[in-house]
């Protein structure tokens, strides 16, 4: 049994916390620093949030890293 919640995000979460532009960045940054939930994703979120990043890959490969290190769940 998981003794943390569980919580479903979506790609606008994810991009806007990889993107210092996106409008809802700092809000998104908060949120996750107070965050004690395990985050789970979809691989289509994966995908789609691949695709909107793709104007810089150090950025795409810093959210690869994430995903390799356990920070999100698939």
């Amino acid at each position: 049994m998981n003794k943390y919640a569980q919580v479903l995000i979506d790609t606008g979460i994810i991009v806007a916390l990889h993107d210092s532009a996106d409008p809802y960045h700092e809000t998104v940054v908060d949120f996750l620093a107070g965050c004690n939930a395990q985050l789970i994703t979809t691989v289509g979120c994966v995908t789609e949030t691949m695709w909107l990043l793709a104007r810089d890959w150090r950025v795409q490969n810093e959210f690869l890293m994430q995903l390799v290190q356990g920070c999100l769940h698939q």
